[in-house]
This record gives structure tokens, C-alpha cells and sequence, in this order.
């Protein structure tokens, strides 16, 4: 079985160099040496051996939590017993100076070939902590330094004038002005619609979501050269943001508003009109109301919507009572409504030919904002079973507004009960608002 001593050094030297040339960074590298013989304690035959070295924080554990740092399996000349390495330089994994730094005592364990680790390990000792000491050639030089020996008479001028002082630009020292307070900022706390603060280390303040209200601008303090041209747009005003209470009395007008500036689709609650038609003769029923036509809109604000609907109403075949009843209405109920329908015809004609009328009805309606749908429907009444009634080209419009500028009352027209004949067409109607 071959015997292994191993000597541990670190090149010392070579440390001191590096940092005394430019301080550069301490070479991160562990020189080892030693001598591998046989049992009779003689040098083993030159050749090339698989070997491996692992840095551990135990002197016997051989638990991966207690492996600091591995070589890997390495082949390594030996000649005339004689084994150098460089531990920690390629092909070697990098031994990082951490390890040295963080770990109380280290070990080093060797193995050659498939045999065991050698035992016992190495005590890693003093120079390999040196690692972490890249600059002690500095303290080196303070030390040397006797005490008080540097004054401030012993600094030059400098070029500062009276009041100056030496300051860092960022690429040299020069001299500038002094620059002083007349205290200390204890801290700083964000007021009325500021965020941030503090009372150490760097500070920020900056203006809060929605922290800028009416309190803090003063009358006149926003004009038109404090707002650069195409800075407020819509993204900037929220939906409603703009109210009367935030406009003075005749704050808009005509020099205001560039021409051209305002768009149908910028005006939300703008009126609006929608109209349905038939282009055909619709029969109506004794029993139930006929839809004519209806007419659908939505309207884009809570408002009034001024709905108004007409049509030839021809009443025939009887020389008794025939009456027709027209009226508008949101949901139909089959049936007339009272106040709501206009009616048209008479209580006895002069022949059972065709006689017309023509019919108007109008409602006004208070509605929320949403879609909407109005329908003109008839219906009609005889004494006669063989009386038949028709509506002619019926039409029906409603309009929104906004808003009105007065009451709105019910009006009604009495038609009376006079018949018109077919080639006439001028018969009353009776129309009634809600």
C-alpha cells in the first residue's frame, strides 16, 4: 500500500507581489506539495495518477453539507515521488474567498486512485485565510504613519480661494464654493396631496393619486401658457369630472370653442329622432289592438322623448256607429287606455262606402337612459258585423331631448263626430300628451 505525506504551502510571495503591483486582486490559488511513496517509504514510480482534493469544515465527516469545495478527479505527474498542484486554477474549479471568510477552521482531503481518503486531513492553518486580506498593505502603510504626524497645515491650497472648499466634480478635485445651511432636517412629512417622506437616508415627495384638488390651485393660476397645446385630452378628464359647479357663469363661448371642435359624438345626451313607417294597408281587429308600426332608439341620458304617430284610418261596409282608436303605447295591453288613444269616425254615414279619417296621436315620455321601443297600434268598434276598418301608410316618430325648459301638461282636441268621404281626407283627430 503506498504511503502519501503532503506539505501545504501558499505562495506568499507571489501575494505580496500582486498587491503591491497595482493591488491587484490576491491570486485565489492554493499551492500544494508533497511526496507519494510506497510502504517501504520509497518514492513511487513516475507516472500519472487520477487524484482529487476537497476543502471540508470537519475534520471527519464525510457529509455533502460539510464539502466546501471539490477538485474534481484530476491527473496529476508524479515524478521522483514528488506531487504539485494548484489548487483552485484550471482545470480546477475557482475556490471562492468566502469560504475563508465564513469557516472557522478548514480541512484538506486527498484521495489517490479508488484507495480512501488519506488520514488524517489537513488542517488548513493561517496563510490560506489570507484570501480575504487583499488590502492589509494599506493598514501595513498606516501603521507606519506616527501619530498626529498629518495637520491641516500640512495640506496645500489647493487653488481654493477664501470660503472654498476641495470637492469631487466626479472626474477630479476642485474647488468650489462652501455650501452651508442654517440647520438640520430632522424629517420631512408629505403634506395635503403629497406621498413619501421620511427621516433618514434619501427622501422622495411626490403629488398623490388625485392629489392635486381645487384647494390647491389658486384663482388664475392655471392660464393658457401654463397648459402646452394638446396636453389635456380625454384620457386626462374623467367621465362627469367637468360639472356646472366647476364652470363659472359664461365661462364658454364662441372664442372658446375652435370651429369644428365639437362633434355630435362628443355630446353624450345631444337629441336625437328615429322613425318607423308601414308601406302597406294593415286591417284592424274588433277584438284587440294591431301594431301598425313601432320605432326602437336608445337614449343615451335620462330625458324626454316626444313620440308622435300617424295614419289614413278608412272605416266601410256599414251605414251604422264605426269608430277607430288609435293610440301610443310602450308595452301593448290589447286594449285602448284611457286618456291615451285618439278615435275617429261617426255614429252613422250617408252610405256603406269607404269613408277615411285622418288620425294623429302623440305621447311625451320621461324615460332613463337604455334602449327604448314605441308602438302606434289601432283597433275599432261597429254596430254592424259586417263594418271593416284599415289603417293607411301608418307613421311613427319619436325625438329625444335632453331636458325641457317648462311644465309639461296633458293636451287634448275634441275631433267631434264628423265623417269625411274617401276622396276628402281631411277627417279630425283627438290626440292626447302624458
Amino acid at each position: 500500500m503506498k504511503n502519501f505525506k503532503h506539505i501545504l504551502l501558499l505562495a506568499v510571495a507571489i501575494s505580496v507581489i500582486s498587491i503591491t503591483i497595482g493591488r491587484a486582486d490576491v491570486p485565489g490559488i492554493l499551492k500544494y506539495q508533497g511526496t507519494l511513496t510506497d510502504t517501504l517509504g520509497e518514492p513511487i514510480l513516475d507516472d500519472t495518477y487520477f487524484i482529487r482534493f476537497i476543502i471540508w469544515n470537519d475534520s471527519l465527516s464525510t457529509d455533502p453539507a460539510n464539502e466546501l469545495w471539490n477538485s474534481n478527479i484530476q491527473t496529476y505527474l508524479v515524478l521522483g515521488g514528488l506531487l504539485e498542484a494548484n489548487l483552485g486554477e484550471s482545470p480546477t474549479p475557482a475556490i471562492g474567498s468566502d469560504i475563508f471568510s465564513t469557516n472557522g477552521s478548514l480541512f484538506l482531503g486527498i484521495t489517490v486512485g479508488t484507495e480512501s481518503e488519506l488520514s488524517p486531513r489537513i488542517k488548513l492553518t493561517s496563510a490560506p485565510f489570507a484570501f480575504k486580506s487583499a488590502l492589509s498593505d494599506t493598514a501595513t502603510l498606516a501603521l507606519s504613519v506616527p501619530l498626529n504626524s498629518i495637520s491641516l497645515s500640512s495640506l496645500t491650497q489647493s487653488s481654493a480661494d477664501s470660503g472654498q472648499v476641495i470637492k469631487w466634480s466626479g472626474s477630479a478635485w476642485v474647488a468650489a464654493p462652501d455650501e452651508s445651511g442654517v440647520g438640520n432636517i430632522s424629517s420631512i412629512i408629505a403634506g395635503s396631496g403629497l406621498t413619501g417622506g421620511g427621516n433618514s437616508g434619501d427622501i422622495s415627495i411626490s403629488i398623490a393619486t388625485n392629489g392635486v384638488t381645487a384647494d390647491h390651485i389658486q384663482p388664475g393660476a392655471i392660464g393658457t401658457q401654463q397648459i402646452a397645446a394638446n396636453a389635456v385630452t380625454a384620457l386626462e378628464i374623467d367621465a362627469n369630472a367637468i360639472g356646472l359647479s366647476e364652470m363659472d357663469n359664461d365661462a364658454v363661448g364662441g372664442p372658446e370653442i375652435i370651429n369644428n371642435s365639437i362633434f355630435s359624438i362628443d355630446i353624450v345626451d345631444e337629441p336625437g329622432l328615429a322613425q318607423g313607417r308601414a308601406t302597406t294597408i294593415i286591417p284592424l281587429s274588433k277584438s284587440t289592438m294591431t301594431d301598425l308600426t313601432t320605432v326602437s332608439m336608445v337614449t343615451p341620458a335620462s330625458g324626454f322623448v316626444f313620440v308622435q304617430g300617424r295614419a289614413t284610418i278608412s272605416l266601410d261596409s256599414t251605414t251604422g256607429s264605426n269608430f277607430a282608436y288609435m293610440q301610443i303605447i310602450v308595452n301593448s295591453t290589447g286594449d285602448t287606455v284611457s286618456g291615451i288613444y285618439t278615435k275617429v269616425g261617426a255614429t252613422n254615414y250617408p252610405s256603406s262606402g269607404q269613408f277615411s279619417f285622418n288620425c294623429t296621436a302623440q305621447r311625451t315620455f320621461f324615460l332613463l337612459a337604455g334602449p327604448q321601443t314605441f308602438r302606434l297600434e289601432a283597433k275599432f268598434t261597429a254596430s254592424s258585423n259586417s263594418a271593416e276598418a284599415s289603417a293607411v301608410f301608418p307613421i311613427l316618430t319619436a325625438i329625444f331631448f335632453p331636458t325641457s325648459y317648462g311644465t309639461i301638461t296633458p293636451v287634448a282636441d275634441d275631433p267631434g263626430d264628423k265623417p269625411q268621404s274617401s276622396n276628402s281626407a281631411n277627417g279630425n283627430s283627438r290626440g292626447a300628451d302624458e
